[in-house]
């Protein structure tokens, strides 16, 4: 059973000023129930689901890569996969963005606090999936690229790789930044849903390697949730040491790597 301290403490893990979110109705709440059921869906998929049959008709198909992306596509693989992006984005990504909701919610009037979160909520959500059309092409193109065995390995390894980059810290320092927000109107609303999409882009530009990493490891509990505790510890760090999470990305690549050539699978 979840107590109000266990509640307060997961909060705070992701950044929360918590004691300005108690109550109940607040906005920035409505994230933990929806990342909660995002959690709930990824876990309890079984293998014979739509997020596991969303890679294999790309990784089964036989020919050049055009070959197996049509082939995604005539069976509606593609769209499966950006269905497991956004619900994989809803519950990894979703949580990151409750402190910047707590910022659109506390500068907006009561009787428009709701909708100031929804408009932030669809901007930061539309960002991500501009980003997922652009990946998952790309995820289904890869065991065709790489090789099915490959392919798990290469996502960490890569996201490991942009850690290191000079790219990656502005983003994360850009995943802070705040701005005006007009209180009624048209402008209000404007404003609200772009804090959103470039709230979203910052975060998008920040993690999208180790997120790709997990739809290549075919969205596996075990890569997801090191993912996770990486890009919470990120957030809420002063100073983050990306070098560690760099190892730690590239440890994920060589395990999910040996667990290939074991024929086991990272699950």
């Amino acid at each position: 059973m979840l107590t109000a301290p266990a509640i307060s403490g997961a909060a705070a893990w992701f950044g929360w000023d918590v004691p300005h979110d108690r109550r109940a109705d607040h906005p920035a709440w409505l994230v933990l129930p929806l990342s909660a059921l995002a959690w709930l869906f990824l876990v309890l998929q079984p293998e014979s689901g739509a997020i596991a049959l969303c890679h294999a008709p790309a990784s089964s198909a036989v020919g050049s890569v055009t070959d197996r992306l049509q082939a995604a596509w005539r069976t509606g693989a593609l769209g499966l996969m950006l269905l497991g992006w956004m619900v994989m984005t809803v519950a990894m990504m979703l949580p990151r963005a409750g402190a910047m909701l707590r910022h659109v919610a506390g500068r907006s009037f009561a009787a428009r606090r709701r909708r100031a979160a929804a408009e932030f909520l669809a901007g930061y959500l539309a960002a991500w999936t501009l980003l997922g059309v652009l990946l998952v092409p790309l995820a289904a193109a890869a065991p065709g690229l790489l090789g099915g065995a490959c392919v798990p390995a290469a996502g960490f390894l890569l996201a490991a790789a942009w850690q290191c980059t000079a790219a990656k810290r502005l983003a994360l320092l850009r995943c802070h930044r705040t701005g005006p927000l007009s209180p009624w109107g048209w402008r209000a609303d404007r404003d609200c849903l772009g804090f959103g999409l470039a709230h979203g882009k910052d975060c998008a530009a920040s993690c999208w390697a180790m997120m790709l990493a997990c739809m290549l490891a075919s969205h596996a509990l075990l890569p997801m949730l090191c993912v996770q505790a990486i890009a919470a510890s990120e957030r809420r760090a002063r100073v983050p040491a990306l070098h560690r999470s760099a190892l730690a990305l590239a440890g994920c690549g060589v395990l999910a790597a040996a667990l290939a050539l074991g024929g086991l699978s990272p699950s």
